[in-house]
Order: C-alpha cells, then structure tokens, then sequence
C-alpha cells in the first residue's frame, strides 16, 4: 500500500480557530449562568423551558445555513473570515448592549430582553460553523483528526471547568461578566484574524459542488444520533448512578470524563489519522455504548473505574465526528458539514431534554434503549457516508 505524501499542517491557522472557538464556549457559559436569572426578574418566568430548549431547535437552522453561505461566498480560509468577523462582532455587541440596558434598568416585561438574547444565539451559532471549516485547510485530509484533537481538547477542559466558571461569573454580577464576555470574544476574533498565516485563495472563482439531500441528511442523522450518546453520557448518566447524591456528585463525573477526554485527545487524534476517522468512530461509539451499558446495569461502586475509560472513548468519539465533518463532503461544502454536524449534535441535547425532561432520577431502562437505538443508527448511517475522493491509503 503506498504511503499517503506528508503536508505540514499549518498549526498556527488551527490554534486560531480553536481560540475562537474556546471564546464563543465561553459566551455559551455566560449566557446560560444568566439567562434564567435575567428572564425570571424581568418577567419572563415562562419563557425558561422555551429558551432552555431554543439554542439547539435554532442551531438546527442556523449553523446549516451559515456553513451553506460562507461556502456560497467563498469556501477558502480566508474567505470565511468576513462573515465570522461580522458574526463575532455582532454578538460582542450585543453583550455590551446588555450591559448598558442593565446600568440604566429594563423595565420589567419588556420584549428586548429575549429579543436581545436570540440574536446573541443567532450570531454566535452563525460564526460557528464558518470558523470551523477553517480547520479544513489546516492539515491535508488524512491529518485531519490531529487538528480536530485540539477542539475536543479545548471542549473538554472548558466543559470540566463550567461550573467553577460559572459560579465566578454569578459572583461578579451581570453587567461585568458580560463586559468580560465581550473582551473574550473580541480577544478570540483577534488571535483568528493575526495569528495564522491564512492560505492565498489562488485567485479562482469558487467551484460550486452539488451535494446531494441524502449525503446531507446522513450527516446530519449521525451527528443527531452520535449527540444523543455523548449527551446521555454528560448529561444523563450521573442521573442514573447518582440518584439521591448533591448535584455537585453528578456534575462531578461529567468533569472527570471531559478532563480525560481533553487530556487523551492528542492520542486520540494521532490514532485516528492512522486508522482512519470512520473507523475510530465506529469503534469509539461501540465502546462508549459497550461501556455506558456496564455503567447502567452494574453496581455503582463501578462507576468511579469506568470514568477513565468513557472520557477516552468520548474523546476518539468527538474527534473523529470533527474530523468527519470537515472531510465527508467536498471541499467546497465544509461549512455545511461542519453545519450539519454542530446542529445536530446541538438538536440531540434538546431532544434528550423533552424525552428525559426535569432535574430528577432517570431510569436505567429507557437511557439503556435510547443509547442502544442512537448507536445502531449511528453505525448504520455512518456505513452510507460517501468516501471523499482522494483520500488515499484508506484514511476514512
């Protein structure tokens, strides 16, 4: 088998997306310390279960179409820079928008509270997947997990750390936090538009590729299904295993199993450029349902000695669903992969939280069938996925 020709992977460009990246995550983390609070004293009460469940019903359209039109204007790197800026800005904006309409007082039941905080999600999820299609001039195709392997490393340490994080942020009040969450921001945009060496669009006007319904919906269906096993793992699981525990137990295992995921992505992201990213999806999702299921059905005391092991199928997990969505359609449509893959993945929490609604215990049984049926589709799906042309060596 001939060996695939080594391409140095441009380092700087990913570390700029992962930093912006890093700033949008944690824009999410400010707006979910403050959201219920901020509706609930300013009228808004009924509005919570409709706003809890609205990021990933609108990142379901949202982050598609913004992928589509950053491929439509121009699908280089460079290319992608302007709507990303916009979008970035416009949500930095809106956060000291925020912080004026606190000093000076909302009246109570006023409309441009909420008003205020849909945009803010319609900007940021509309930065998102332009930003991450960037990654896929990082590094040629079959180098893509190792760049990818920085975003599941940058989630993971973030993801562990959000409720420390977020108990500072209620700490310093609204009105600072959201300053502060308008510097990172603006500080992210900056180290993605002066840090990396941006690759020269080579003067050619943009080739349109067709991409046919199918393909898209296959990509959307296994990010959906590989988001319904990645979010009963955080999100659910404590709730089996730690029924009758304080919340801070619960929070506890999904941190243990983001820290580990973060530390063993750069293992993860090496393993699955060898092997190739389907591949290592397959078997990180059997091993984290094979590994879900003993965690559901066995004791609780082993629950503490499988958190190693779910945190590093987690991570072969989420890096090689990045890295599949950069490299499944053409090169051209990278923003609607990666699109397709953060709305679905984004659609799952929701559809978790309407099926496995409130805070209490959840039931061994049903989470065992949802990850059972989420996995098989998954396995499935990804079976149907189109080969991208010349990926060679069988890296896919």
């Amino acid at each position: 088998m001939s060996q695939v020709p080594s391409s140095p992977i441009r380092w700087r460009l990913a570390w700029g997306v992962v930093v912006l990246q890093m700033a949008l995550l944690l824009g999410w983390m400010i707006y979910r310390a403050y959201q219920p609070e901020l509706l609930s004293s300013h009228g808004f009460s009924q509005l919570l279960l409709p706003f809890a469940l609205l990021p990933g019903l609108l990142g379901l359209v949202i982050e598609p179409l913004a992928g589509w039109l950053s491929d439509r204007r121009d699908p280089s790197a460079r290319g992608r820079l302007l709507p990303v800026s916009v979008a970035v800005l416009v949500a930095g904006l809106i956060f000291l928008g925020v912080v004026g309409l606190l000093q000076q007082g909302i009246p109570a039941g006023s409309l441009l509270l909420p008003l205020l905080m849909v945009a803010w999600m319609v900007a940021v999820q509309s930065s998102a997947s332009p930003a991450l299609a960037v990654l896929r001039e990082a590094a040629p195709l079959h180098q893509l997990p190792r760049v990818a392997a920085l975003f599941t490393c940058a989630q993971g340490l973030l993801g562990a750390l959000e409720s420390p994080f977020t108990a500072a942020a209620l700490r310093l009040g609204p009105a600072l936090t959201f300053a502060l969450g308008a510097a990172v921001l603006a500080l992210g945009l900056a180290v993605l538009r002066r840090l990396p060496p941006f690759p020269p669009s080579g003067g050619k006007p943009p080739t349109t590729e067709r991409v046919p319904p199918s393909q898209a919906l296959h990509l959307l269906s296994l990010a959906l299904a590989v988001g319904v096993v990645t979010g009963s793992l955080l999100t659910l699981l404590p709730r089996v295993s730690m029924a009758g525990a304080p919340a801070s137990a619960e929070r506890n295992v999904a941190a243990v199993v983001l820290i580990v995921s973060a530390l063993v992505a750069p293992w993860g992201g090496e393993l699955a450029s060898r092997w190739g990213k389907r591949r290592c999806l397959k078997l990180g999702l059997t091993a984290l349902a094979a590994l879900l299921t003993l965690a559901l059905l066995g004791p609780a005391v082993l629950l503490p000695v499988l958190l190693p092991p779910l945190g590093l199928a987690h991570s072969l997990v989420v890096t090689s669903l990045t890295a599949t969505a950069l490299a499944t359609l053409p090169a051209s449509r990278t923003g609607l992969g990666a699109g397709l893959v953060l709305g679905g993945v984004g659609v799952a929490g929701t559809l978790l939280s309407l099926v496995f609604n409130g805070g209490g215990p959840v039931a061994a049984g049903p989470l065992l069938a949802v990850v059972a049926v989420a996995t098989a589709l998954a396995l499935v799906v990804g079976q149907r996925l189109p080969s991208q042309a010349g990926h060679r060596g069988g890296q896919d």
